[in-house]
């Protein structure tokens, strides 16, 4: 399956997003980012990924190292 594809298959599979919590804001600010302009798409163990509110632009977040590892489209 084609990255592309994938994306596009993932925003319509998606469930409702969610507000980030606090401490999820604070990971998302600490990336240069304005968290108030993004989601909660999921979260496990390892990653956060995180949906702009506006442009539906994810982003993946990993949440051992604390930096972004994919920038989703």
């Amino acid at each position: 399956m084609c990255l592309e594809n994938f994306w596009a298959w993932e925003i319509k599979a998606m469930k409702q997003p969610k507000k980030l919590s606090f401490v999820q804001k604070k990971i998302v600010q600490k990336l240069g980012l304005n968290p108030f302009e993004w989601m909660c798409h999921f979260e496990d163990e390892s990653y956060l990924h995180i949906i702009h509110k506006t442009s539906k632009e994810i982003k993946i977040i990993d949440l051992q190292k604390g930096e972004l590892v994919s920038n989703g489209n």
